[in-house]
C-alpha cells in the first residue's frame, strides 16, 4: 500500500516508514518549526526554516575522535529530525554556557527552567588531576574561563582506552554512563606526575572529587547517544514464551526536563520543536 502525502505551508516536513521492534509497519510524519528569542525573550517563528535533519550529527574534535566511528567516539550535538515515535517532548539546550558578564571566572552556576520542572548545573574552567608519590590524587584549581561547551565529553566518564574499536571494549574498561566523557581513564592508569583532564561539567548534588575513582553521575542538557546506558535501558529485551519470542520493553517511558536561563540561540543552537507521530 503507498501513501501520498502533502505538506502546506512553510514548516519542512517528510512522511516515512519505520518497522518497530515487533515489525509491524508505521507511517511517521515529522513538522519541524524552529524558533528565535527576539529582543524581549519572547518566541518567534523563524522567516526562514532550517530544513529537516535526516542523520544525527557528531562533533569528533575531542579526545579519541574517530571519523571513522562517529557515533561512539563524538559528542552527540544534534538528533536527527526523523524520530519515529516521540510520546513526549524533549527539552535540549545545544551550544555553549557563558560566564556571568562575559569575564572570565573559575566557576559558576546555570540552570534551565519549564514551568515547576528545573536542572542546574555546575560549570568550571580547564581543571585536571594528578597524582604524586609523596601524596595521592588531588584535583587541581580550575583555569578561569569565559565559556563552557555543553558537551558530554566534557563531563564524568571515559574509557580505558581509545586505540581499540568501542565494540570491542570489555564493560568493565569503560563507564557505560557516558562513554566519552573524563575520569575513568585517570582512574584506569594513575600515572605519576601525568595531568589527566577533569570534568567541567558537573551537577550541584555530586561535585567532582579529588579522587577520579570516585565516580558522579554524567551531568548535561544535550541530546544522550544510543549507546550510553540511559538510552540502552529503553532497548526492548527477548521474552520467550509458549515455545514463541516476543518483545517487551525494558521500563517505562519517562519524561525528563532539562533546566536556569538559557542561553540566547544563535546560528549554531536554535530552539526547535519537533513533533512526530505514528500511524498505522
Amino acid at each position: 500500500m503507498s501513501i501520498e502525502s502533502v505538506i502546506y505551508g512553510d514548516l519542512p516536513g517528510a512522511v516515512f516508514e519505520f518497522r518497530f521492534y515487533h515489525g509491524n509497519p508505521y507511517h511517521c510524519c515529522a513538522l519541524k518549526a524552529t524558533f528565535a528569542f527576539d529582543a524581549g525573550g519572547e518566541l518567534e517563528l523563524l522567516e526562514e526554516q532550517p530544513p529537516l535533519v535526516f542523520g544525527d550529527h557528531y562533533d569528533i574534535d575531542i579526545a579519541g575522535g574517530n571519523p571513522q566511528d562517529p557515533v561512539t567516539t563524538g559528542d552527540l550535538i544534534y538528533l536527527s529530525d526523523l524520530t519515529p515515535y516521540k510520546p513526549v517532548t524533549d527539552l535540549l539546550v545545544i551550544g555553549s554556557v557563558s560566564a556571568p558578564g562575559g569575564r572570565p571566572v573559575e566557576r559558576w552556576a546555570g540552570q534551565i527552567v519549564c514551568g515547576k520542572l528545573a536542572k542546574a548545573l555546575i560549570f568550571t574552567g580547564p581543571r585536571a588531576w594528578r597524582i604524586g608519590r609523596a601524596h595521592g590524587w588531588r584535583l587541581g584549581k580550575p583555569q578561569p574561563t569565559t565559556s563552557v561547551p555543553l558537551r558530554y565529553s566534557l563531563a564524568y566518564g571515559g574509557r580505558a582506552r581509545f586505540d581499540i574499536p568501542y565494540a570491542k571494549h570489555k564493560p568493565e574498561d569503560l563507564d557505560m554512563r557516558n562513554p566519552i566523557g573524563r575520569g575513568f581513564l585517570a582512574g584506569h592508569e594513575h600515572k605519576i606526575g601525568i595531568d589527566y583532564p577533569a570534568p567541567q561539567i558537573e551537577l550541584p548534588e555530586q561535585p567532582v572529587r579529588d579522587d577520579p575513582h570516585h565516580a558522579v553521575a554524567p551531568a548535561g542538557f544535550g541530546p544522550i547517544p544510543g549507546h550510553f546506558m540511559a538510552r540502552l535501558n529503553l532497548w526492548p529485551v527477548p521474552m520467550t514464551s509458549a515455545g514463541a519470542t516476543r518483545w517487551r520493553p525494558t521500563c517505562r517511558w519517562t519524561w525528563t526536563c532539562a533546566t536556569g536561563t538559557a542561553p540566547r540561540p544563535t546560528s549554531r543552537s536554535r530552539p526547535t520543536s519537533k513533533a512526530t507521530k505514528p500511524s498505522r
